[in-house]
């Protein structure tokens, strides 16, 4: 199992590793999937590993998962279902089908996970909305409601997700993650890290109007 600091969620100051680590932890809480995301890469060594994952970074998910992700936040935060079922439908036009179908796949894992969390309103309705084939219920939206929903820090969102696919891409390739901890992610992910910083201050436009920044 992947190692994260032991200590208590309010324990350490903002901003430094155990926070983000904690803020991933809760972003997979009953939702850490053992299905391929979007991020393929196919066996190969740690070379071909970082090959694969930088085109995917520079790609998919800098100009379509990150923007996807951080809209579905901030509608998640106002309670907005309905912004977040166009959101998911306009992600599925986005992908090729393979990339769509795998996103969709991982998505019906998350959500059956929250079955029986019917006090969670926005996650039960979008639940619901996959279940009468209104949306197709893509990972990358319920793992950013979730996040909303949890309130975890808009600006951990992007690297919570990040881990999520690194993970998932090391799994699939046959390579291990068995102590894989959030300090070794970071050191093998450092470009992905910067990358999304920059992605969430241009998407945001460096406003913090929401109450939920760091």
């Amino acid at each position: 199992m992947d190692t994260f600091p032991s200590e208590p969620i309010y324990e350490s100051t903002g901003g430094n590793a155990d926070e983000l680590a904690r803020a991933i932890r809760v972003c997979l809480m009953g939702g850490d999937i053992h299905l391929p995301l979007t991020c393929m890469v196919g066996a190969g060594d740690e070379l071909h590993l970082t090959s694969e994952w930088d085109k995917w970074r520079g790609l998919l998910f800098a100009k379509i998962l990150a923007p996807h992700l951080i809209g579905v936040f901030t509608a998640a935060h106002r309670g907005d279902v309905r912004e977040i079922m166009k959101l998911d439908q306009a992600l599925a036009g986005q992908l090729a089908e393979d990339v769509a179908e795998r996103s969709v796949n991982a998505g019906s894992q998350f959500y059956a996970s929250m079955d029986g969390a019917r006090h969670i309103k926005t996650l039960e309705k979008l639940r619901t909305a996959v279940l009468e084939q209104k949306i197709a219920g893509h990972h990358a939206t319920f793992f950013a409601a979730e996040a909303a929903v949890f309130h975890v820090p808009m600006m951990h969102l992007l690297p919570a997700y990040l881990y999520a696919e690194w993970r998932s891409a090391r799994l699939q390739a046959g390579m291990s993650v068995a102590g894989s901890s959030f300090e070794a992610f970071r050191a093998v992910c450092q470009g992905a890290l910067v990358d999304a910083g920059k992605i969430f201050s241009d998407v945001i436009g460096g406003q913090h109007s929401l109450g939920v920044c760091a």
